[in-house]
């Protein structure tokens, strides 16, 4: 009982440090256009490179269950922590006899800034732990084989393996990298003098080898175009990787709308590598009677970490590309993972794992050494290495945390689920409005809208693109009446107490100018008809196929009574094309409007 008060009061100080973080945070970014995109392309369509039907699949149901409440991807991410958490505490069991050594590896796991930052972002979090759930699972299943095991017992955990495995896959490509990590851990381990069994990794590696191929046909990576080169991997290197090694970094800045970016400073890039180099000879020494073992070790850390950093460099360069992408810390959450668990299994046996019989047997119960003083010296080291780690990413979270403090996207969000509600309640209807810069850029059309983030919420049908009270949400969240910022007008007509007259089969073209930029605009239509008819709005242009602009148009329902109606319509140029729906003979009078975007009134 007394041997698992540490990993459980690990473990626990570990939940508390990332409920505290995670009820500082809100959605972020993908966390917003997934639902909805994905809901419109099915689950099999890549996402910026990813294949994660899985992933997708978790957060269209959390955003079904709660929509916009961020409390359930909350409670969801510390589940699969405390999860991930057990399985690696089993794993490094099977690893090492060291408790010490095995204390440490933990709390550098699971307090990982790398992972800890992926973890307070949705989107990146499902993907980060569904890696860690999946390689830890997975190892252990794979690793705990007996050295002498039948032919049935070493199919059967092959089996089970590879249904994990494909759990993962299913979650995120990244797993492809699990069952690669896995082998050069027993590489190391054999080295060491270890017995492994590899056959039970046959079956996972030929559906790892299946999983790859299904990527390639289905995701199109391409090289990217634009600037790429060394400097954002330097620029990672030294102010990411370093860092996050000794639980760093500790000091972030957030640019509106990106994510926060390490900042550490030249003198402390300096230090923090002086400190590595200094762990690294240390390990080395300690690790010597294994020697093969460990520079197996070193060798598939640099590997991964450069498979890593060319993926990024391919995937993350482009025009207006930046060094900052590099430097995301969720990016290396898995290199880390697996640097931990080489360097684990590369270290010497204890006494007792060294004297040990094949697994399958069952030894009598050997007596207990009284700890020699080298031992009392170790287990003092490590766990005081143990402490610092948790205590230096504990502030790092802390100052990640800081820099968020100036993201208002949880305040646009409540103000958007009240604003929905309310419209519902009183039967108006809202605009349908883009999402600030600050939330979501227009590089995320069409999901920047409020249409499509709130697509779930019981009132979402309140959300229309024809309204008489226009109002918007400001970034803080307040719900203010709007107008249109009279960028551009629609024209007169010259139809005496009528403005631009509209028959039914006659369509007609109305005038704005300026002429409008490609955009989201909204018109002032001001109407009457002398018997109820419906009005189809669009924008025509000739840079566009008909079936493209036509597909934008907006129905609008017009009485006798004159109305000005706000109108949400979607191109570019300076033509509107009106045509009426309605009863023989009947017809519109449009009057003269703004046009431009909805601003607070």
């Amino acid at each position: 009982m007394t041997r698992a008060l540490a990993p459980l009061g690990i473990t626990v100080a570990l939940l508390v440090l990332r409920g505290w973080q995670l009820s500082q945070r809100t959605f972020y970014w993908d966390d917003l256009v997934i639902p909805a995109r994905f809901h419109d392309t099915g689950l099999w369509v890549p996402y910026d490179g990813h294949l994660m039907p899985g992933s997708a699949a978790v957060q269209i149901l959390v955003d079904r269950v709660a929509p916009l409440q961020w409390w359930l991807p909350a409670a969801v991410t510390l589940c699969a922590t405390a999860v991930a958490a057990a399985l690696w505490w089993c794993l490094l069991g099977r690893l090492t006899g060291r408790r010490p050594v095995r204390i440490l590896a933990f709390t550098a796991l699971m307090f990982s800034p790398f992972l800890g930052v992926a973890s307070g972002w949705w989107s990146a979090g499902v993907n980060a732990l569904a890696w860690q759930i999946t390689a830890a699972g997975v190892g252990l299943i794979l690793l705990s084989a007996p050295a002498r095991g039948t032919a049935r017992s070493l199919v059967s955990r092959s089996l089970a393996a590879s249904v994990m495995l494909c759990a993962g896959l299913l979650m995120t490509e990244k797993v492809l990298s699990v069952v690669p990590a896995l082998l050069v851990v027993a590489v190391v381990w054999r080295a060491g003098g270890r017995r492994v069994r590899v056959k039970p990794f046959a079956l996972p590696a030929l559906l790892t080898t299946a999983w790859a191929v299904l990527y390639l046909v289905l995701v199109d990576r391409g090289p990217a175009t634009g600037p790429s080169g060394l400097d954002g991997t330097v620029s990672a290197l030294g102010s990411s990787v370093l860092p996050g090694i000794l639980g760093g970094p500790w000091s972030w800045d957030r640019w509106n709308p990106s994510p926060a970016f390490s900042t550490t400073p030249g003198w402390a890039q300096l230090t923090t590598a002086g400190v590595v180099v200094g762990l690294v000879v240390a390990y080395v020494l300690v690790a010597r009677p294994r020697r093969v073992a460990g520079l197996a070790a070193a060798a598939g850390s640099v590997g991964y970490l450069t498979v890593v950093l060319l993926l990024l460099r391919e995937g993350r360069a482009g025009e207006g590309a930046t060094d900052l992408l590099a430097r995301g810390m969720h990016y290396y959450a898995d290199w880390w993972t697996v640097t931990v668990v080489l360097l684990v299994a590369a270290l010497p046996l204890s006494a007792a794992q060294s004297a040990e019989p094949p697994v399958e047997a069952s030894p009598a119960p050997r007596p207990t050494r009284p700890p020699t003083r080298r031992g009392r010296t170790t287990s003092t080291f490590g766990r005081l290495a143990a402490v610092l780690f948790a205590a230096s990413s504990a502030v790092s979270t802390l100052t990640w945390v800081t820099a968020w403090s100036t993201d208002d996207t949880g305040d646009y969000l409540a103000g958007v689920r009240q604003a929905v509600a309310d419209a519902g309640t009183s039967g108006r209807t809202l605009p349908d409005q883009q999402t600030p810069l600050e939330v979501l850029t227009p590089l995320m059309s069409p999901y920047n809208t409020v249409s499509a983030i709130a697509g779930r919420l019981p009132d979402s049908a309140a959300v229309g693109a024809v309204t008489t009270s226009p109002q918007i949400v400001t970034p803080d969240g307040e719900i203010v009446e709007a107008r249109v910022l009279d960028v551009a007008r629609s024209a007169q007509g010259d139809i005496p107490a009528c403005g631009v007259r509209v028959d039914v089969g006659q369509p007609q073209i109305i005038v704005v100018e300026p002429a409008l930029p490609f955009g989201d605009w909204t018109w002032e239509f001001t109407s009457t008809a002398d018997q109820p008819v419906t009005v189809r709005l669009s924008t025509p242009n000739g840079l566009e196929d008909e079936d493209r602009w036509r597909s934008r148009a907006v129905d609008v329902a017009v009485d006798a009574e004159l109305t000005t109606r706000w109108v949400n319509l979607a191109g570019g140029g300076g033509t509107i094309l009106a045509e009426v729906d309605g009863p023989p003979g009947s017809h519109v009078c449009v009057g003269a409007g703004a046009v431009g975007p909805l601003v607070a009134r």
